[in-house]
This record gives C-alpha cells, sequence and structure tokens, in this order.
C-alpha cells in the first residue's frame, strides 16, 4: 500500500498522516485510538492576556470566512451548519456536538483528505477510499464498529477535556509527521494551489483552532501571533502581514485624508510670514482644533502635545486652549459660542500701515526706480490680498532721517489725530516700512552710466521739486494747453516717473509702425518715431519736424515760468555732469575725470540746462532703441554660415592677495570676453501641461536655439603701454574665426559672414587700426566677410558683461582657499581647470528633447574656453608646448594701420563699418619719395546701420498702401546682387548715409600667412627688423575665387610647397 502522507489534504488528514495502510483500515484506525486514549491527561493552566488593537484587528481579519463557493465537509452538511460561520459555537458543535458521532469526525476529515482535485498521487487516494467507503458512498460497517468499539469513542461520548485530547492527537502526530515542521518550503517551488483547496485548509484550520483554544477568540488571536512570531514561521507572518497591511491601509486612507485636510486647513489660514489671523480664520482654526481633541478629552486619554502639534500642524498653545474649552463645553454641557477676540496690544502698528504706505509714494520722499520692475506687497486695507506697485528708490538713505520726515509730514498728523497716538517710534517705524518689501531701496551704485540720459533724469528730478512748490503751482493755475502740446498735469506727472524715454516719446510725434523693419513675425510690429522728428528731415538735424519739438510741446509752460521774475530768479539745486578735479598733471593741465557734481543754478538756467540736455536726447534715445532693434534682428536673421559675436573688454582685474604686507601693490589682468552664437537650429521639444478638465497631456512644441560659446582671452600687464587696446582684439577675433571656420566645417557649412557687435570705445573698436582689419579680412581669412557694429556709447550692456564677472569671482573664492593667482597667466590656469565647461544642463535637455529647452533663450551657455595671449615670441614658444592651442601671440611689432594714419571720415558718428572687397585687390606703389607698395581696402559704412527688408535683399515688404498694409516687391535682379542698388532703394537712405569709404594699407605691414590655419600647421617666423617689400610681396597668399579652401589649410610639406609657388607666380605676373 501507498503512504497516506503523499496525499496533499487539510488538517484533519495530518491527524492521521502516521497511519500506513499495510493491513486493513478500521485495525490501524483502532490502533491510532487505543494509543491516543491511552495518553496521559494534562493539567489546565490558564492565563490571561490582554487584547491589542493589533490583536484583535488580526483576530477579526483571520476569522472572516472566506466567500469562495468549496464543498462542505460531511458533518457540517449533517449538523445543518457551514464550517465557514463566523461563530465559533457553531464549529464546536460540529466538532464535538451531543448530537455527532466518532464516525462523523472521521468521516468528514477523511472526505476531504481522499477528495482533493490537486492530488498528485490518485493511486493512493483511489486505494484508501475503496478501503474505507463502499459503493453507497458511506463509511463500511466494520469501520464504524471498530471505532465505537474503541475506548476513545465511548471518552468522547462521555464528554472528556478536548484540550487533552488534541493535545494528545498533536502529540502522537508530530513525531510521524515526515519532515522537519520548523522548516517552510520555498514557496516558489511549490505548484499553485486552487480555490476549493486553500478553502478546504482553512475550514480544517478554523476547526481545530476552535477545538484547541475551547472557542476563546482571544486565546485563538494570541496564539496565532505567538506562531507568526517565531522565527522559523518568517516566511508566513510575510505572506500574513502583506495581506493585512494592504488591507489596513486601504481601509485607513480615508481618515488620513481628514487629518491631511485639516491639517492643510489650519496652515492656509496661517500666514507663512507671520502676524496675527484674521477673526475668522482664527476662528475657524480654534474651531477646527476643538473638535478634533474632543474625544481626547471626554475619555481622559493621556496624549502628548507634541504629536497632536505635529498631526494638525498648529501650535501648542492652541492645543492648550482647544483642551480647556473642550473640557468646559464638555463638563458644563454647553455648546459654543462666538469668537470675540481680545484686541492686540501693538493694533497700532496695524492701523499705521496704510498712512505709511501714502508716506512711501509721495515724490519728495521716494521716487521711481527706472531700474526696478513692478514689486507686490501685501495690502493694508485688505490683509490677505496684494497690491502691485512700481519700485522706487529712497532720496534720503539714513533711516534716522527717513523716520524724522515721516514724523513732520502730513501722513503722521493724520495717524495721530485718528487713532490718538501721540506719535511713531523709530522701532515701530522701521517694522513698519520692512513689511512692504522691496518697494522701497537704497540706490545701487552703476558703472558705465549713460550720461547723456542720466544728466536729463536729474533735471527732470529737479524740474519736478520746483514744479510742486506752492508758488508754481499758483502761477500754472489755469493754464490752457493748445492743441499739441503737453497739458501741465501731463508733464508733472512724466516728470515724476523720471524716465526720459517717456519724455522723449511725450514730446515727438507719435510712434508709427515700422512695417519695413517687421522681421520677426512672431512678434508685432515694432513702433518707432518717425526718425524726421529726431534726426531731421532727410537726416538734417536743423530741420526736424515742426509738428512736435521741445518749443513747440513746452514751450508755453517754460515761457510762463520764464515771465514770473520772482520764480526766474529762484535758486534750484541740480546734480550735473562736470569735469572733476583729481590727483596728479599730465602736459601741464590737472587731471580730470566726469562725475556727478551738486550745482546751484537758477530756474531760468535750469530751463535752458533741461531744454539743451532734451535737444541732445532725442536723437540719442532713438538711436539706443534702433540699435537695439537692430541687434534682435540679427539673430532672427542668423543662418547656419553666419557666426554673432559679442565682445568687451572687462573692467582690469586687481588680483588682490587675501594677505599682503602694508602698502602693497596688487598685479593685474586683462581679459577680453567673446560670446560667439552659431549653429542656430530649430529643435521639437516634448512637454506636459494640464488640460482643460485638468488631466495633464502630452504636447510639442518648436523651439529655436543656438549654440552659445564663451570665450576668456587672458593677458598680462607687465610690459610698458595699454593692453585691452586694437591690437590684442585684433587677435583674439582672428582665433575667433578660425576657431568657428573649422567648427561649421566638421558640420558640412562653410563660414561665410561674421557679424560682431562691440561698444564705441576709442582705442579699442572705434578706430582706424580696427577698421583696417574688417576691410582687409581676405588677407587673413579668404571668403569671409565682417560686419563690424558699434552700440551707442555706454549703451552696451549685455550678456559680454555679465561672463565676464566670473573669472573674477572664482579668483576671488580661490583666494579664500589660498589658492593664489598672482599673475594673469595663473588666472588663466585656475580658471581652466574651475571654470571651463563643455557640457552644461541644455545639452543633456536638448537630448532628450524636453520641453525646459526653451528656458535656454538666446544666450544659455553652452561652452566656455580660456586662452592666454603674449606678446613675447619666447613666452609663446615656452607656453605653447604646456598649453597647445590655448596660446595666442599679440604682435605689436607690425601693426597694420593706414597710410599717414588716416582716419575713416566722421568716425565719431559711425555704427557699421562692414568689409566689401570679396577677393585681394591688386597692389601698387604709391608717387613720392617712399615708393611704397599700397592696397586700396574697400569698407562700407553707415551712421545707422539698416536691417530693413530691402537692405537685406528680401524678395518682399509690408508697406502701407492707402492706409492699408500690403506686400511690396522691392527686389529686381540687380538689387539681389548689388548694394548700392538697395541702398538707393532703402527709405531709410537718408539718415543711413551708407557710403562705400577706401582705406589705403601698405602691403608691408600684412601677415605674411592665413591665420586661419591652425597653429601647429603654420610656420611662425619670428618677427624681425623690416623686411623688404620684394620678400613681403613673395608670401602673400593667392585668392582664387574658385579654389578650394582646403588647399590652404593642408599640413603637409607638398601643399605648403604648391602654394609658396603659386604665389610666387602670382607675384611675378603683378
Amino acid at each position: 500500500m501507498e503512504d497516506i502522507r503523499s496525499v496533499d489534504g487539510n488538517e484533519a488528514s495530518r491527524l492521521l498522516c502516521g497511519l500506513t495502510i499495510d493491513t486493513t483500515l478500521y485495525e490501524e484506525v483502532q490502533k491510532f485510538l487505543v494509543r491516543r486514549h491511552q495518553t496521559k491527561d494534562k493539567s489546565k493552566r490558564k492565563r490571561k492576556v490582554p487584547a491589542r488593537k493589533s490583536t484583535a484587528q488580526l483576530r477579526e481579519r483571520l476569522s472572516t470566512p472566506s466567500s469562495t463557493n468549496r464543498p462542505t465537509s460531511a458533518s457540517s452538511v449533517k449538523s445543518g451548519t457551514s464550517v465557514r460561520s463566523p461563530d465559533p459555537k457553531k464549529h464546536r458543535h460540529v466538532v464535538l456536538g451531543n448530537d455527532s458521532t466518532a464516525a462523523d469526525v472521521v468521516s468528514a476529515g477523511l472526505s476531504s483528505a481522499v477528495s482533493n482535485e490537486d492530488d498528485e498521487t490518485p493511486s493512493a487516494s483511489k486505494s484508501i477510499k475503496d478501503l474505507l467507503y463502499g459503493a453507497d458512498g458511506k463509511l463500511r460497517a466494520e469501520v464504524i464498529d471498530a471505532i465505537r468499539q474503541d475506548k476513545e469513542y465511548m471518552l468522547l461520548q462521555r464528554g472528556g477535556q478536548r484540550k487533552d485530547r488534541v493535545a494528545d492527537a498533536m502529540t502522537l502526530v508530530a513525531p510521524t509527521f515526515c519532515g522537519d515542521a520548523s522548516v517552510w518550503c520555498d514557496s516558489a517551488d511549490q505548484p499553485s494551489v486552487n480555490e476549493s483547496t486553500l478553502g478546504n485548509d482553512a475550514d480544517s484550520l478554523q476547526i481545530f483552532l476552535a477545538t484547541i483554544t475551547k472557542c476563546n477568540p482571544q486565546r485563538a488571536g494570541d496564539a496565532l501571533l505567538r506562531l507568526l512570531q517565531r522565527p522559523t514561521c518568517s516566511d508566513v507572518k510575510d505572506v500574513v502581514w502583506n495581506a493585512v497591511s494592504s488591507a489596513a491601509s486601504c481601509e485607513a486612507t480615508l481618515p488620513d485624508r481628514i487629518i491631511a485636510g485639516i491639517k492643510e486647513a489650519i496652515e492656509h489660514h496661517t500666514n507663512s510670514k507671520g502676524g496675527t489671523r484674521t477673526t475668522a480664520a482664527e476662528t475657524f482654526v480654534k474651531n477646527a482644533v476643538t473638535a478634533c481633541v474632543w474625544a481626547i478629552v471626554k475619555d481622559g486619554d493621556d496624549v502628548s502635545r507634541n504629536k497632536l502639534v505635529d498631526l494638525l500642524g498648529t501650535t501648542d498653545n492652541q492645543i492648550k486652549a482647544a483642551v480647556t474649552l473642550a473640557r468646559e463645553l464638555i463638563e458644563k454641557k454647553t455648546f459654543i459660542t462666538e469668537l470675540e477676540r481680545a484686541q492686540r496690544s501693538d493694533y497700532i502698528r496695524d492701523e499705521l500701515l496704510p498712512f505709511l504706505l501714502d508716506w512711501l509714494e509721495d515724490d519728495t520722499v521716494t521716487r521711481f526706480d527706472s531700474n526696478q520692475s513692478h514689486v507686490e506687497i501685501e495690502d493694508p486695507m485688505n490683509p490677505g490680498k496684494t497690491l502691485t506697485k512700481h519700485g522706487r528708490t529712497w532720496r534720503m538713505v539714513n533711516k534716522q532721517i527717513q523716520h524724522k520726515t515721516f514724523e513732520k509730514s502730513p501722513q503722521c498728523d493724520n495717524f495721530c489725530r485718528l487713532t490718538g497716538a501721540t506719535g511713531v517710534g523709530y522701532t515701530v517705524f522701521r517694522d513698519g516700512v520692512k513689511k512692504f518689501g522691496k518697494l522701497v531701496r537704497d540706490p545701487s551704485p552703476e558703472s558705465c552710466v549713460d550720461e547723456k540720459v542720466s544728466g536729463l533724469e536729474h533735471a527732470m528730478e529737479s524740474l519736478y521739486l520746483l514744479l510742486r512748490g506752492n508758488d508754481v503751482k499758483t502761477l500754472l493755475e489755469g493754464h490752457k494747453t493748445k492743441p499739441g502740446e503737453v497739458s501741465v498735469d501731463e508733464f508733472t506727472e512724466t516728470l515724476r516717473r523720471r524716465s526720459s524715454f517717456k519724455l522723449v516719446a511725450s514730446v515727438c510725434c507719435e510712434k508709427v509702425e515700422a512695417h519695413d523693419l517687421h522681421i520677426e513675425k512672431d512678434k508685432p510690429c515694432p513702433k518707432m518715431i518717425p526718425l524726421r522728428c529726431t534726426h531731421g528731415r532727410n537726416g538734417d538735424k536743423d530741420n526736424r519736424c515742426t509738428c512736435c519739438g521741445v518749443q513747440r510741446r513746452l514751450g508755453n509752460i517754460f515761457a510762463k515760468l520764464e515771465g514770473d521774475e520772482s520764480i526766474k530768479r529762484k535758486p534750484v539745486t541740480v546734480m550735473e555732469w562736470k569735469e572733476a578735479r583729481r590727483q596728479g598733471h599730465k602736459k601741464g593741465k590737472d587731471n580730470t575725470q566726469r562725475e556727478l557734481t551738486s550745482t546751484v543754478m537758477t530756474v531760468a538756467e535750469l530751463l535752458d540746462h533741461f531744454k539743451n540736455l532734451l535737444d541732445i536726447c532725442i536723437p540719442h534715445i532713438q538711436e539706443i532703441k534702433w540699435i537695439k532693434h537692430l541687434q534682435d534682428t540679427d539673430f532672427s536673421k542668423m543662418s547656419k554660415d553666419n557666426i554673432l559675436i559679442f565682445t568687451d573688454f572687462a573692467a582690469l582685474m586687481a588680483l588682490r592677495a587675501r594677505q599682503a604686507k602694508n602698502s602693497s601693490v596688487d598685479a593685474h589682468a586683462i581679459i577680453a570676453n567673446f560670446v560667439v552664437l552659431w549653429n542656430k537650429r530649430i529643435v521639437d521639444a516634448k512637454g506636459k501641461k494640464k488640460d482643460e478638465s485638468g488631466e495633464e497631456v502630452e504636447y510639442e512644441e518648436k523651439v529655436t536655439i543656438s549654440n552659445v560659446d564663451v570665450f576668456h582671452f587672458f593677458a598680462e600687464t607687465f610690459e610698458k603701454g595699454k593692453k585691452n587696446d586694437h591690437q590684442m582684439h585684433n587677435t583674439c577675433l582672428d582665433e575667433i574665426i578660425r576657431i568657428f571656420r573649422a567648427r561649421l566645417g566638421e558640420l558640412g557649412v562653410e563660414l561665410k559672414h561674421v557679424i560682431i557687435w562691440t561698444d564705441n570705445a576709442p582705442h579699442q573698436y572705434r578706430c582706424r587700426q580696427t577698421f583696417i582689419q574688417v576691410a582687409s579680412i581676405q588677407l587673413r581669412h579668404p571668403g569671409i566677410t565682417v560686419t563690424h557694429r558699434l552700440a551707442v556709447v555706454d549703451n552696451f550692456k549685455g550678456i559680454h558683461d555679465a561672463v565676464g564677472k566670473d573669472p573674477s569671482r572664482i579668483v576671488r573664492e580661490l583666494e579664500k582657499m589660498d589658492i593664489r593667482s598672482p599673475t594673469a597667466f595663473m588666472v588663466f590656469v585656475n580658471c581652466i581647470q574651475h571654470l571651463e565647461t563643455y557640457e552644461t544642463k541644455w545639452d543633456e535637455l536638448e537630448r532628450e528633447n524636453d520641453i525646459g529647452i526653451q528656458l535656454k533663450g538666446r544666450f544659455g551657455l553652452n561652452e566656455r574656453t580660456m586662452y592666454f595671449v603674449t606678446e613675447k615670441k619666447e613666452d609663446y614658444d615656452r607656453l605653447v608646448a604646456q598649453y597647445p592651442g590655448r596660446i595666442l601671440l599679440c604682435d605689436r611689432t607690425n601693426i597694420q594701420d593706414t597710410i599717414s594714419k588716416k582716419a575713416v571720415d566722421d568716425t565719431m558718428q559711425l555704427h557699421e563699418v562692414k568689409s566689401f572687397e570679396t577677393s585681394l585687390p591688386e597692389a601698387y606703389q604709391s608717387k613720392g619719395k617712399n615708393k611704397l607698395d599700397i592696397r586700396n581696402w574697400r569698407v562700407l559704412t553707415s551712421y545707422l546701420p539698416c536691417n530693413c527688408f530691402t537692405c537685406l535683399g528680401s524678395f518682399s515688404r509690408d508697406a502701407v498702401v492707402n492706409d492699408r498694409v500690403v506686400k511690396v516687391k522691392v527686389t529686381t535682379a540687380a538689387l539681389e546682387q548689388d548694394i548700392f542698388v538697395r541702398r538707393d532703394v532703402c527709405q531709410y537712405k537718408e539718415w543711413c548715409k551708407a557710403r562705400v569709404y577706401t582705406m589705403k594699407s601698405p602691403i608691408h605691414q600684412e601677415p605674411t600667412q592665413h591665420i586661419s590655419l591652425p597653429y601647429l600647421e603654420r610656420n611662425e617666423v619670428p618677427p624681425t627688423a623690416p623686411r623688404e617689400v620684394e620678400e613681403v610681396a613673395a608670401v602673400v597668399p593667392p585668392v582664387n575665387d574658385n579654389a578650394d579652401d582646403t588647399t590652404s589649410s593642408t599640413p603637409s610639406d607638398e601643399g605648403a610647397v604648391a602654394v609658396e609657388s603659386n604665389v610666387t607666380e602670382e607675384a611675378s605676373t603683378r
């Protein structure tokens, strides 16, 4: 016979797992019952264990019947009760009821064992079933008789101790179990069990658990917990714990959300910056906290207030007050009443705020800050709401003076009259001003100030204070404004805002849409003041528009002020830009510099001063806006074969040591900053946003970006002479062009045009040495044209200034870490290690097509590189081996210049110089004694550079015809190629004044090789004495428009010989 232990049954079958079918079954059953009956009884031990919440919860979970339909046992059918009933008494009757028999008990257990559908040993099941049951499906009579004759059956009939019987049975079963009961099998290696088998297992486990524990739920729960706490049952505990914790978390979701909602509501009604709640908010918070502690107070639970504070997000005092209130309401059985808050002792501070805000907006106390935008402040009249105000600047910086001024103000008088206060102390005043945040700030230092705009705005301030005087108000009261004039109120409001741009707009004709300049179609059409109003008719500044101007718009107001003798002679104080004396002498004169100086003048002098400054600023401000529009269109029209450069020299860097001796002298370093925009492209970015229903949806957007690379060029100041000049600029510019000609070549694009923006500094950019370098660009970079545009004086702040501060910041930070930068070369070395960048977040966002790439904007940095410039050839030869490709030689022994140092006409008025030649001009010999070989280099110069549709060579433009905007074709076959034709068709030609100017330069000052070659491929020769003209002519590179550029960059010796032979032939033919 086969072993019954191989049959996978429920707990009832496990009690008989020691039986083997080697004789007849009823004989083995009889032996088993006899052995069980002979086991000694054990004394009872009662132990009372207090119930815990976790135990009760687990007990309830484990005692809940499964809803799975599965077959019931024979005993449950006979008693008419389901074994899955939650009532333990019913299970007790099923097992040992007075109307039950031992045959029923055995039948119930064995039926479950032999009816298992997942049994893997069907032969054993069939053998057992045939021995136990007859054809009618009932136990054989022999089996029933053997059981009835057993003493165990008699024990069951007389109701023996169940605990002893079960314990004896388990004692007999455990030694005969096949395997180690403390070792559980790996569930992953076991076959899956169906729901029917699991149901039967649960039924049997519930029956035996009720039998063992006498249907005591506390005892059953504790027994299960004790079993699961054993290390040997850790696997079983994990299964139970995962199921129970998952259910518990689902059941606890709603209470947790309610508690979280209460906490968020209290936080919502609490000011994060501090301060007192409103009465309504305080009532809400007080009632909410009282409701939360109600049950705790009622039951007298000892709960830590800290836990309640963390749970509700309120304060300890609020918990105390809520507990006291709840206890009072519970004990007295009363109801909550309306909250009446006691008045704060410092309520006077809140009453002061509206009067203080009114005082802060007084133009005699503060003024509009043109460098600050709008700020948000809390409304003192409506707490919880915000106001949007324009930023302002203090007219007086000292806090004590501010306080004394407020005490004497009418706002303070009104406050004392309405509240009964006797005054406002300094502390209350100071704290009240802080309530308004950044509304008013101290004047900040400004560098590179526009002298013209600054002088006009200071004159506006003095004139505004004059117009606020009672005598002037009386004089101008009832002034009648004629058509086309500015009223007194409008003029006063413009002066109050202290905006020179608004003032210029008010005295000129109304702005009109410039359709010819509407290059960026995704932006509104630009509006400009007509050039005839700012620069005169046909470019004649003395012949301005008669419909506007200072005299036409403001003449009557000024005449009325000048007509009153008492006001005309009244003294006023004005801040004026003047030459201020400084230490030292130069050429027998004292050194001076331009700076603001306080000047006392009469009202008549102030009006003349104001009119003169306004006449100067009208064209000046127009040019500022024109150049700004030009920079925007340069970026929007930038193509793949163009690069856009913004460059400037940073302030002289002082290399101050952290520890220095008395009267020590700092070393200095020169920095030239170049910001290069290139490879403009459109990328498809993906992101997520919420739709109208509040659900997140994906969307795609096209974003226009470009690479932005920053280059820092460092130089020493040891040698005599100025180092941040045109020669260093031209050396760095040549290197930039060489770099990006190679980079674009790697992308399969040939660099054709370079647009470079600089300021108007003389000796650096606005000089003949720089202009001749632009004109002769074909000498150094064949096939490339350059447009050099100069910004308006004192109006070239931008990205180049921002990146120029980074090296200085790094040097200061390293100095604090005892990493010295005593020379410009060490600044270059340290910045390579701590500042140089080749990978930024924008590169990653672009690779991932993330919508965050749109935050890159126009000047999001991609790369930062350092270079060092030296003037000595020996230093260059020594350093180039250590830092190959990073060292530049600024050769000051041979600077290209014009014949007789002739400058371009009207250099001071130029804003654009553009290279004109597309090939190398023919050389000729000059007349006179020297007989120099000369080349004529033509450049295109402009007073006002133009980016209209015509000048850009577009096929059509927007124009106004009969009050309608229409497309007008302006391009012809000649227009596409001839720049002169385009300039003649341009409607702004009278003000642009574009012309071609010829610059003459000697050949012996020209470079001997193309700069476009990499440094390692150049055969550089140390500078020597003045060379012979024949030698220079023999090495001038040829210019062939149809030649491939790769010939000039071939590093092989054969290529070099070929180039030299071609040059010789070209020179001989000339």
